[in-house]
């Protein structure tokens, strides 16, 4: 029975082991590596949308004062609707035409400046008191949807798991005590910033660590901090600036999406395929709430320098790179436990999804009760509440981030422990 008709299904064939290290990261898992991309370019556009929503009501203050002062010219009045349309079509949104300022030229420049007033107000009505529930469901369901490939795809790496340690099991009895395994055409996964490692057991141990912590601790951890303000929001005001402020005071008692990892985990190059876990960005300067809302995330990142280097290895070199490692028949079994394990992680990854459909559903409905309770247009009191969204927005994107990639990635890891056992076992 040969190894490549057991082995886990590719995208590409497979058509002998010297090219199994071209073929095995283009397969699905590879594929569901940009999943988190794919999410992070719905918030990416909506953070985007939040700036140009900001300037446009710079230009709708800077307005409303001049019309008030009667200090306005029609020069003026058609810079800053310029200045408008330019912010909306940097996010793609259609421009604002006012036909009455291009053909009645008997409006005066304050009939004028209103007209245009009401035109960026109505504007403003659209991209800042959007109904936050439905936009909460949204950021839920683009990150849910994601679930569904995922879900596919780990059914099929378990079901091979399964059959290759019942294979395994079969012909434990007949492997020697020495199980020596060249890493060729598998080095690439199984490499981190510190190289090939010498002792497998130990760096599959630490792997799985990093990969429980991320599908399993985190995610929960988030959910339970987007439980906590949905009940912060829901017992506070945004009557006015007094009570805004003491909501904004309880919201700053909680913890951003880098300070809720756990930073034993983070490290460039810690994990196998030289994969880095570290903050997006660096703490912002400003209030607290001000960081809260613009901390960042944390980000999974693999290494450019390693994937030019498989990209361009040839097989010559490849078994040159590889490194021999010998392995127990107890610690082959092993690996194999390795490749169920990565599949567990993701399954209870998965499994969050109706607590984290829960805490969202809350989150929009607080939010919608907090923009409720606004009176008037208050400068200040909106700038506080933009803040608070936006930490809401981070806390949504945190619990993709990074578990969307490693979920692509523990796959991968399930995918390689079963060509490392397979190998383990034809080898021996």
């Amino acid at each position: 029975m040969s190894l490549l008709r057991v082995a886990l299904e590719c995208d590409e064939p497979i058509e002998n082991e010297e090219t199994l290290d071209d073929s095995v990261p283009e397969g699905d898992d590879q594929a569901l590596a940009g999943l988190a991309e794919d999410v992070d370019e719905d918030f990416e556009h909506d953070m985007a949308t939040d700036i140009a929503a900001e300037s446009i009501f710079e230009y709708y203050e800077q307005l409303r004062s001049m019309v008030h002062r009667g200090v306005i010219t029609p020069a003026v009045t058609a810079l800053i609707v310029r200045g408008v349309n330019q912010q909306l079509g940097s996010v793609g949104l259609e421009a604002m035409s006012f036909p009455a300022l291009e053909t009645y030229c008997k409006a005066s420049a304050r009939e004028q400046a209103e007209i245009a007033l009401e035109g960026i107000g109505t504007t403003l009505k659209t991209l800042l008191f959007q109904d936050p529930v439905l936009n909460f469901k949204h950021y839920k369901d683009i990150i849910l949807d994601s679930f569904k490939s995922i879900e596919g795809k780990l059914a099929k790496y378990e079901n091979k798991t399964r059959q290759n340690k019942a294979e395994f099991e079969q012909k434990k009895g007949k492997l020697g005590n020495r199980i020596e395994i060249n890493l060729h055409g598998l080095w690439y996964f199984f490499t981190t910033g510190q190289g090939q490692p010498s002792n497998l057991t130990a760096a599959l141990s630490n792997d799985l660590a990093g990969s429980r912590y991320m599908l399993t601790k985190y995610p929960a951890d988030v959910i339970a901090s987007i439980e906590k303000l949905a009940a912060t929001l829901t017992s506070g005001s945004a009557k006015d600036k007094p009570s805004i402020d003491a909501l904004a005071k309880k919201v700053e008692a909680l913890r951003s999406p880098v300070e809720l990892f756990d930073s034993q985990f983070t490290g460039n190059g810690r994990y196998f395929n030289v994969t880095s876990v570290v903050p997006s960005k660096d703490q912002t300067q400003g209030s607290r709430l001000e960081q809260l809302s613009r901390s960042g995330f944390v980000l999974e990142k693999s290494s450019m320098g390693h994937s030019a280097r498989k990209a361009f290895t040839g097989s010559a070199t490849s078994v040159a790179r590889s490194k021999e490692i010998v392995l127990s028949v107890q610690q082959l079994g092993e690996v194999f436990d390795a490749a169920q394990a990565y599949c567990d992680n993701v399954k209870h990854f998965l499994e969050l999804e109706a607590k984290f459909a829960a805490a969202s559903a809350r989150l929009g409905d607080s939010l919608k009760r907090l923009s409720g309770t606004a009176q008037g247009r208050d400068r200040e009191v909106i700038a506080v509440g933009d803040r608070l969204e936006a930490y809401a927005k981070l806390l949504m994107r945190a619990f993709q981030r990074p578990a969307l990639q490693e979920a692509a990635r523990s796959l991968r890891g399930a995918k390689y422990c079963n060509y490392l056992g397979l190998r383990g076992i034809f080898n021996a």
